[in-house]
């Protein structure tokens, strides 16, 4: 635990510093020390995180007072799902950050790349590019995970001073914070899918297919007016090809973000459970 808490402070005290020593030194000044310090860091939180939630699992009440030892709760349970999604999406978009800025890929770099053209990105880059676009739109549903997580120890809390010899919250209370966990779930899993299909990832074939297109239309037409005339063609048939691929796949993603939204649907009534069984639990 004090791990995790020093781990925490060390990586805000990084946060603050590194703006400084970028103004100062440029952003690109000791980059390697930093990366080094901020994983560092994170690995300790990390394997603090692990060794907890490890010790909640197989804690044992000493043999000395004669009981057997309980399960873990239900609102514990739903936390440990919830922590799982929350560090494993923080993983994720932790080492496609560190990637892009030692690489310094920006995004046309990428989407050159993608197209053919010449310059110091690579495939990983595409691929760590598109990462990156998915899981920040996973970040709209780690928003939640902190309020949710006090939502439930309120719970647990309020069940032990309540029922001080089991402690249990009301079995379908425990229900909508299974919930809430699955639903946050599948909703950080549409959120990362729909960039697919609503066009904000870089398609490497569609974009090489594109470009071979342009290609053999340029080497048809030369001189001033058909230089002209090719360009607006060329825009044209551009515009065509990537409205006809977006379109495609727009129904696909209209269908996934219907769906997200029944999910918040779903959390917003299993949080309003967990609150109503806050209030009516008795002995």
């Amino acid at each position: 635990m004090y791990m995790c808490t020093y781990s925490v402070l060390g990586q805000t005290i990084v946060a603050l510093v590194n703006p400084v020593l970028a103004k100062m030194y440029g952003p690109s000044a000791f980059a390697f020390i930093k990366n080094f310090i901020k994983y560092a860091l994170l690995v300790g939180l990390y394997f603090g995180t692990v060794v907890v939630l490890y010790s909640i699992a197989v804690i044992k009440v000493p043999e000395y007072y004669n009981m057997g030892t309980p399960p873990v709760s239900l609102p514990v349970q739903a936390m440990m799902i919830l922590l799982f999604q929350y560090f494993a999406v923080y993983l994720i978009l932790s080492i496609v950050r560190t990637y892009t800025e030692l690489n310094n890929h920006s995004a046309t770099d990428i989407r050159l790349l993608a197209q053919g053209g010449s310059n110091g990105a690579s495939k990983l880059g595409i691929f760590m590019h598109n990462v990156e676009t998915m899981t920040k739109a996973t970040m709209q549903t780690l928003e939640l995970i902190p309020l949710l997580a006090v939502l439930f120890i309120a719970a647990r809390f309020r069940a032990v001073e309540v029922r001080p010899d089991t402690g249990a919250v009301q079995g379908w209370a425990g229900d909508c914070m299974f919930l809430i966990a699955y639903s946050l779930m599948f909703m950080a899993v549409m959120c990362a899918i729909i960039p697919y299909y609503s066009g904000e990832l870089i398609d490497l074939e569609f974009e090489k297919a594109l470009t071979d297109v342009m290609g053999e239309s340029g080497n048809k037409s030369n001189g001033g007016a058909g230089a002209a005339m090719h360009n607006a063609r060329r825009e044209q048939m551009k515009k065509v090809l990537k409205e006809r691929e977006h379109q495609r796949n727009l129904r696909i993603a209209k269908a996934l973000t219907g769906a997200k939204q029944w999910m918040e649907l779903l959390i917003t009534g299993g949080t309003i459970g967990v609150c109503v069984s806050i209030v009516t639990i008795g002995p």
